[in-house]
Parts: C-alpha cells; structure tokens; sequence
C-alpha cells in the first residue's frame, strides 16, 4: 500500500458508520486516502487511494505496514474496537505510538479507559463527575456508601451506552450486583443537565476544530447513540468552551478527532466525563451550519496552517440548528422526512452498502419473526388436534 500523495491519510477500522463518517469529511477536504479494514464499506471510493480488506487478526499488522511505507499526514482508528486491538497488540510502544491518535507513550493510559481518562481529567484540573474506580463486584456496596445516590456505574472499556447503568437506589444497587459483571468499573456522580455532544479535531495537543449541541433524541435510552441533535455555530456558544477544549486536548496529548461529551447544568456548569480519541458519525454536520470542518483540516494537513479564531459566526446560516443522522434512522422515518432529513442526506457507494446491509437485517429480523409466529400457531393447532 504504498503512495506519494503527501497529503493522504490512513484510515483504520472495523466499524463502518464511523470510518463512512471520517471519509466524508477527507472527500469534502479533497484529500485522498488509504484505508485498512475489516469490512468493504470503503472499497472503491472515490477518494480512497488504496484499500485493503483484512481480518482482525491482522489489521493492526496491516496498518502498522502501511504507515511505515507511507508519509501520511495523519492516521485515523475510527473506532473503539480498533484502538483496543492496537492497544492489546505485540507491537512495541514506539509502534503503538505510530497508529495511536495521541502524541507521547505516556497518553496511552486514557485510550478506551473511562478510569484513565478519569484519572487525567482530575490530574489537569478538567471538570468532571466524581468517581470511584470498582475492581470486583465485593467493593461496589462500600463504593456506593461512600459516595451516595445517585450514581452510575461503567465498564472501563464500555462504550455505545452498553455496560452503563443508573445506580440512583438501593434498589438500583441490588439489580447491579445481582447481574453487572463488567470489571474494572468506574463508579461516577450522576450529574443533571442536558448531554452535550462535542465534535473536536486537535493535532499536536492543538485544537483545530470543534462543534458543539445538545442531544435531543437517542436510539434507545439516555446513554444510547444519538439520532437528533441540537447544533450551535461556534460563535454563539459560551467562549469558556473554547479555552475547556483546549485544556482538554494538552491534558489528553490529543492528536486526532475526538468524541468529548459533558453535562451542562443549570448553572452552566460543565463535567467532562467522555473524551475518546476517534470520530464519531456526526463529525461531517458542521458544514450544514457554515463551520467547514473539512477547509480546517486541509489547511492545518497540506501546509500546517490553522484559523485564529476558532469560535466564529457565519450570518449566512442560522445560529442554531436542529440535525438528524439519517444513517441511524428507521426506514419508515426517512419515508415520511422526519426532521426534513432528506435534507441531510448523501448516497455514494459506502453509504449504499450500509443501507443494504441494514435492510438485510431487517428482513433477517421479519423473517425470523414471521417463522418463529409460524411455529407457535403450528404448535397450537397440534395441541388443540390432541386434545380432541
């Protein structure tokens, strides 16, 4: 996999809406790139330079070679899965180094860790929930008493909502114990407020772009993926974010995109309690408000530059805006255009093999439903002849 594009990217992953959602951005930037994976999503791409297609078994050897026969300006892990799979690998920490989104051997402890991140968030003085970390199941009732309702409990390496549920009872309490098995945990204060979702890009612990909503509706439940968000130009939010994000991104060693989300009190406080160093499948909706995430990067990658002023309004477009993610919607919700979504939406070869893939599913599923009905009436009717 070897290219003299200087400006070309690695792109690495086995989670397909993430890695459709960090191409996007490169293809509105005009930058190629190559890609690793253990799907076929991106084969054939326009952008894409070089795919390989490989199991997860070999794909951070794959990668690890690419990068090494490549100058490429910046190596993307699209996913938790895959920062796992560098992290747990035989390669030595120089190489890890080389993949990793971040810049020392040192930042590693925060990667896939909601304990280390913890950790580093009160080392730098970043706001965050109070926590206690949890080894085995034995210290949890001591953990809860000592800290008090309400809470919620993780797994270390969790992620997508799963492996996160409410303490906020004694009853809660009893649940968890009886059925979480999920350790290392982190034991957190439960702060209200509204979520927010924060879109952020750093190189060199530098911050280069961000965006900014509120979550308004999610797939399942409140710790679920989000589907609706509530977007603000970046030149209407509070400025304190700005100088917050920064701390951030020197504390994590950043060096990459990062998925950062905090609650907002109602006194516009905020704790930090998620920062992890991948994309995530809105990464390319500040360009329906004005913000160009995509001109940002191709600056910052092809000659090292970066806008001045990061917090800016565009009175082209609306301060605020309400966007859906089509790609996590129901078939029947695109139908009808809830949330204008056929607005937002954008079709390339990536975005058919999801959508065929996720009716497939869903077939699977009807299907499976119409046989398993199929057996019971069957079994029924069998009763009933017997019973005659």
């Amino acid at each position: 996999m070897k290219t003299n594009d200087e400006a070309s990217v690695l792109i690495v992953g086995c989670a397909p809406h993430l890695m459709l959602a960090a191409s996007r951005v490169f293809s509105q930037a005009k930058l190629t790139f190559d890609c690793v994976s253990t799907k076929r999503t991106l084969k054939g791409h326009r952008f894409a330079r070089n795919f390989r297609q490989c199991s997860r078994s070999d794909l951070v050897g794959n990668a690890l070679s690419a990068v090494k026969e490549n100058s490429y300006k910046t190596v993307v892990l699209s996913d938790d899965r895959t920062i796992n799979l560098v992290l747990d690998s035989n390669l030595g920490d120089e190489d890890k180094l080389l993949l990793l989104p971040v810049v020392t051997i040192g930042n590693f402890a925060h990667l896939s860790s909601k304990i280390g991140l913890s950790i580093i968030f009160e080392q730098y003085g970043i706001q965050s929930p109070d926590f206690s970390v949890v080894e085995k199941i034995g210290q949890l009732s001591d953990a809860v008493s000592k800290m008090g309702f309400p809470l919620i409990i993780k797994g270390d390496r969790s992620g997508g909502g799963k492996q996160t549920v409410d303490i906020l009872n004694e009853s809660d309490l009893s649940r968890v114990v009886a059925g979480f098995d999920f350790f290392p945990a982190i034991l957190q204060r439960k702060v209200v407020g509204e979520l927010i979702g924060i879109e952020a890009f750093y190189q060199d612990c530098e911050l280069i772009s961000f965006s900014y909503s509120e979550v308004l509706e999610t797939t399942e439940n409140e710790f679920s993926p989000s589907v609706l968000r509530h977007y603000h130009q970046t030149g209407s939010i509070d400025p304190s974010v700005l100088r917050e994000l920064q701390d951030i991104g020197r504390a994590l060693g950043a060096d990459g995109f990062a998925n950062i989300s905090c609650i907002r009190t109602e006194r516009n406080e905020r704790y930090y309690f998620e920062a992890d160093m991948r994309p995530t499948a809105w990464v390319a909706h500040s360009s329906y408000f004005g913000d160009d995430l995509a001109l940002k990067i191709r600056s910052c990658l092809t000659d090292g530059t970066r806008q001045e002023y990061l917090t800016t309004f565009d009175g082209r477009y609306p301060a605020t805006l309400d966007l859906p993610l089509f790609i996590r919607m129901k078939a029947w919700e695109i139908l009808i255009n809830r949330y204008s979504v056929w607005k937002y939406m954008y079709f390339d070869s990536a975005v058919a093999r999801i959508f065929l893939r996720n009716i497939g599913n869903t077939m699977s599923g009807l299907l499976s439903l119409s046989l398993v009905r199929r057996s019971v009436r069957n079994v029924v009717k069998s009763l009933a002849a017997a019973a005659k």
